[in-house]
């Protein structure tokens, strides 16, 4: 998953996710985060964004939890009119395994010192 997320850049990703267990909400955010470091590498972490919400139906958009990450996300990096979109997020219901989420046992890597441009940044 971090290999897709990271392949983005130096575009916009918002990596959504539903808390239900089969649906693989650990292997998304864990996916995610890795790919947010990719991100940071580059100086452009804030383009980057995950959040996983629990205590909603699948194939449901829970609004009250995840709406304004997704307003900041269209506002910004589609209409041009935002400028605030850091994103690391995630809620947890009393039955989630990511309460138990640990970032080392997914990424035995620092992230790296990267210099010079981007050759193609749409929002530079």
């Amino acid at each position: 998953m971090h290999f897709a997320v990271a392949l983005c850049a130096p575009r916009a990703i918002l990596v959504i996710e539903n808390d239900i267990d089969w649906l693989g909400p650990v292997a998304t955010y864990g996916g995610g985060i890795a790919g947010q470091m990719v991100y940071e590498a580059l100086g452009i972490k804030d383009r980057c964004g995950v959040s996983v919400a629990a205590n909603h139906s699948h194939c449901a958009f829970p609004t009250s939890a995840q709406g304004s990450f997704l307003d900041a996300y269209v506002n910004r990096f589609i209409k041009g009119t935002g400028t605030t979109t850091a994103v690391d997020d995630f809620h947890v219901s009393s039955t989630s395994k990511l309460g138990k989420f640990d970032k080392a046992q997914w990424i035995d890597w620092t992230i790296p010192t990267l210099t010079g441009n981007l050759p193609f940044d749409p929002f530079a």
